[in-house]
């Protein structure tokens, strides 16, 4: 008797481990390479003329289904940053739903052009690594590294 209740903690201890284990699993790198921070490095239009390098210190960080956009040499957004979330696929990125971070109050789509996001929202990912992204769209291409 005394074997069997020790057998029995045993097991519940082992099955308690595995599942705090896989919940945490699930929480991490969900969205492979495309998970972690990106620096904006070259933000081309349609025509290939260069709108901003990375002196335009744009950011975006990706992380579970949200993705925050940060511009810092914008005075207004240094110390907050929009949110949204995405959908992505190995060939597509799409953003929706964005949020100023703090007071959660939705804004819309466009609003999201001055960080290169299309009006649309929708995004083909043309190149992406542990190191690059390359994200295009009708109104242009993104370059990004990883930092």
């Amino acid at each position: 008797m005394k074997g069997t209740g020790n057998l029995l903690k045993k097991v519940a201890l082992s099955l308690l481990l595995f599942c705090i284990m896989t919940s945490c699993e699930n929480k991490r790198d969900i969205n492979g390479d495309l998970d972690g921070m990106w620096q904006m490095t070259v933000w081309k239009d349609a025509n290939n003329n260069t709108i901003k390098d990375k002196n335009g210190r744009i950011f975006y960080n990706i992380q579970l289904k949200l993705i925050q956009f940060r511009d810092f040499n914008d005075p207004g957004v240094n110390s907050s940053y929009v949110h949204a979330y995405f959908r992505h696929s190995p060939d597509s990125l799409i953003i929706f739903n964005p949020a100023n971070y703090g007071s959660g109050e939705r804004i819309p789509i466009t609003d999201l052009m001055k960080y290169g996001v299309p009006a649309d929202g929708k995004f083909h990912i043309d190149a992406l690594d542990d190191r690059n992204m390359v994200l295009s769209s009708k109104e242009g291409t993104l370059y990004f590294r990883k930092y």
